[in-house]
C-alpha cells in the first residue's frame, strides 16, 4: 500500500521492517529506507533488510549510507548481507555505515567474523553527522542504552524525525514540533504516554513503528485512540511495505 503518492515527490519513506525485537508474521526487524531523487539511505539495518529491498524492487547497491541508532541485534543483524552484496556487486565507494562510537569496534569484529569485513564504519556522536548535499542527518542522544541516538533527516525544506528506541516517550519530543513526518517507536512505553508526549506538537504525519509484540493484537485500537487524542495529526500504524511520499 502507498500513502500520499498522488503527486510526484522527491522524498519517500519506505518501511522495510516494523517489528519490535521479535519478528512476527509480516513484520521484520527495524529498517526504514529514505529515498531521494539521487540516493537511498537506511535507518537501522535489522534483518532481512537486503531481501526486503530486493522484494521492493530496490537495488541494494544504490544504498549510499546506513544510520544505526544503537547496537541491539534487531537493528544491526542485516548489515552482513547488505555489506556483502555491496562488496560483490557495487561499483565505486562502499556503503557507509554510521553508528555509535562505542559500537564500532564490536560491529567491525562481528562483520569480520561472518566473512564480511568492512572498513567504511563511521563513529557518530551528538550533532550533525552527515551531509552529502542531498540529505543532512543530525544525531540526538536517547536514553535507551548507554549510547543510543534518534535521527533528524533534512532534505531541502523537509524534515523527518526518527526516534530510534527510547526509554521514555517524550525524551526527544522537542524535535518533533514542525516536522513533516515523525517516526516513533512504541515498544518501551504505553500508548497513553506517547499521546501525552505528542499532544502539543505540530506534526505533518505520525508513523508508529516498532510496536511491542504484546500490543500487536490491539494495534488498530491504539491507532484510533492516538488519532482521537492528537486530533488533526494524521496517525499511521506502520507496517512492512508501507510507502509514503512527502
Amino acid at each position: 500500500m502507498v500513502v500520499d503518492t498522488s503527486q510526484s515527490a522527491d522524498l519517500r519513506i519506505r518501511f522495510l521492517g516494523t517489528a519490535d525485537a521479535y519478528p512476527n508474521h509480516g513484520r521484520y526487524n527495524s529498517c526504514i529506507a529514505i529515498e531521494t531523487e539521487v540516493a537511498t539511505y537506511l535507518l537501522d539495518c535489522g534483518e532481512p533488510c537486503t531481501a526486503s529491498l530486493v522484494r521492493a524492487g530496490i537495488d541494494p547497491n544504490i544504498v549510499r549510507s546506513v544510520f544505526v541508532t544503537h547496537a541491539h541485534s534487531d537493528h544491526i543483524t542485516g548489515l552482513p548481507t547488505l555489506v556483502d552484496t555491496a562488496r560483490q556487486n557495487r561499483v565505486g565507494e562502499p556503503v557507509r555505515v554510521y553508528l555509535p562510537r562505542s559500537a564500532v569496534e564490536g560491529i567491525a569484529a562481528y562483520l569480520a567474523l561472518v566473512g564480511t569485513p568492512h572498513k567504511a564504519l563511521h563513529a557518530i556522536g551528538p550533532g550533525e553527522i552527515y551531509d552529502d548535499g542531498s540529505v543532512q542527518v543530525e544525531a540526538h542522544v536517547t536514553k535507551h542504552t548507554q549510547e543510543s541516538y534518534g535521527f533528524v533527516i533534512h532534505h531541502g525544506q523537509k524534515r523527518i524525525v526518527y526516534s530510534g528506541d527510547l526509554k521514555e516517550a517524550g525524551e526527544v519530543a522537542h524535535l518533533y514540533d514542525g516536522a513533516d513526518a515523525v517516526i516513533t517507536e512504541l515498544a518501551h512505553f504505553e500508548p497513553d504516554e506517547l499521546g501525552a508526549a505528542l499532544k502539543d506538537c505540530r506534526i505533518g504525519k505520525l508513523f508508529v513503528t516498532h510496536i511491542n509484540h504484546h500490543m500487536m493484537a490491539r494495534k488498530e485500537e491504539i491507532g484510533t485512540s492516538l488519532q482521537r487524542r492528537l486530533g488533526t495529526i494524521p496517525v499511521h500504524i506502520a507496517y512492512d511495505g508501507l510507502v509514503v511520499d512527502l
